[in-house]
């Protein structure tokens, strides 16, 4: 069965949104392109290469101090572990056993 005919703007290259379409300008990616291919500023790029030296030195020695005062801090840590040890083993030979009859005599 043959499809009945749909007027001359069906013909292969005309379809009807092509025929009410406004003409378009040249792409944006073209002048994207054409704005991409434009030499680079030199100066702008020598300071922010030096900007980003400056920043990654910044971060480095910002990073040495933190690692300092952490290895500080784990320091002061530790000692106060060790005096805490040593504080409990006070304490436990500090406790007084009373003897079995409950009598706790000095020795004077």
């Amino acid at each position: 069965m043959k499809r009945p005919s749909r007027g001359s703007w069906w013909s292969a290259g005309s379809w009807p949104w092509t025929i009410c379409a406004k003409p378009r300008r040249a792409p944006r990616g073209e002048e994207k392109l054409d704005k991409v291919r434009l030499p680079v500023d030199q100066g702008r790029l020598e300071v922010l290469r030096r900007a980003l030296e400056l920043a990654e030195r910044d971060y480095a020695m910002r990073r040495q101090e933190l690692q300092t005062k952490q290895g500080i801090k784990q320091g002061e840590v530790e000692a106060i572990r060790i005096e805490l040890a040593n504080l409990e083993l006070e304490r436990q030979q500090a406790i007084i056993r009373a003897p079995i009859d409950g009598m706790v005599t000095t020795g004077t």
